[in-house]
């Protein structure tokens, strides 16, 4: 499903919108949830990644998603490395 999601998206050029950002974050929150954190984290750094060039780093899903990663962080045993994601 993501697969074709993603193709949707690179079709319509809109790799580089809120949307976008929203599905990586969904998509990392779902990985994580079935305990792939390494996989999750990687999708969540590319959802931060597309909400920083979008302009979205002082919205309610950026910092739910940056609370998502430390989360994430804190299960692979990174807690040091999850607080500092958490100052941002």
């Amino acid at each position: 499903l993501f697969t074709a999601s993603r193709s949707a998206f690179q079709l319509a050029g809109a790799e580089q919108t809120r949307n976008f950002a929203d599905l990586l974050h969904c998509l990392g929150d779902c990985l994580d949830e079935q305990g792939k954190h390494d996989e999750a984290f990687r999708i969540f750094k590319q959802a931060q990644h597309v909400f920083e060039l979008c302009g979205l780093s002082k919205t309610t899903n950026y910092a739910e998603l940056l609370a998502n990663m430390a989360d994430c962080m804190k299960k692979q045993g990174l807690e040091k490395d999850s607080a500092q994601v958490l100052d941002k």
